[in-house]
């Protein structure tokens, strides 16, 4: 048997496969909303599932929820963000909650109201 290394075309072809894959399934997860949240990575991904979450709970016979804006509303002495307000899409209704995200040290907290 004799041994062929495999060719650079090959080659080209599984690593642009991989970056494609990468693009859809990695980068699509982070799931980024609109407007100009200042809010991201993982925090972002937290507040987003929140938000959808009351939604989703004050009007149950909805199914579709999907954040359409959001806006800093105010900022810290320090320049963080400190209260912005997401809008979600509930089924053809605009719904404004209010994150506030209070200081804190090596971590982030959140809170989440309905906005009236």
């Amino acid at each position: 048997m004799i041994w062929q290394s495999p060719s650079w075309s090959g080659t080209v072809q599984i690593r642009k496969s991989l970056i494609c894959w990468l693009a859809v399934y990695g980068v699509g997860g982070c799931s980024h909303v609109p407007g100009e949240t200042l809010t991201s990575g993982f925090l972002q991904r937290e507040v987003k599932a929140r938000v959808l979450s009351l939604a989703a709970g004050a009007k149950r016979e909805c199914t579709r929820y999907t954040v359409t804006d959001t806006e800093v509303l105010e900022l810290h002495a320090d320049g963080k963000v400190s209260a912005e307000r997401w809008t979600v899409d509930r089924c053809g209704e605009r719904v404004h909650y209010r994150v506030n995200l209070p200081p804190s040290r090596g971590g982030s907290s959140f809170v989440v109201t309905p906005e009236r």
